[in-house]
């Protein structure tokens, strides 16, 4: 009697060490990665060229058409373009370099998160 009443309390023992292990190693990962609202901006460096249409900036960016026209450059009552983005006229065509692109949305990010 006395012999198996030692062996549950042993095996109780285990089976409490098991879970306070499991309880602290838990809190122990929500400490390290604490949840917030911030999401990461993953910036797409698979682009080969250096400039790009206002197609190639929407699919780079992953907008759809009406935000592109919110951002993409304007005349303005002197006619002259007016834009929040980086861009290179050639001609009469319209460039984003893919680098000032990036530092753009690198810029936009850190303001946004003051």
């Amino acid at each position: 009697m006395k012999q198996t009443m030692v062996s549950s309390s042993l095996i109780f023992l285990g089976v409490c060490i098991l879970i306070g292990a499991w309880v602290v190693s838990s809190a122990i990962k929500t400490v390290a990665m604490p949840q917030s609202g911030v999401q990461e901006v993953h910036i797409n460096e698979e682009v080969d060229t250096q400039l790009m249409s206002h197609m190639g900036l929407q699919e780079y960016l992953g907008i759809q058409d009406n935000e592109l026209d919110l951002i993409l450059p304007e005349l303005d009552d002197e006619g002259r373009l007016n834009s929040k983005l980086p861009y290179i006229q050639i001609g009469s065509s319209i460039y984003f370099p893919v680098k000032a692109i990036n530092n753009w949305l690198a810029d936009v990010e850190a303001e946004t998160f003051k």
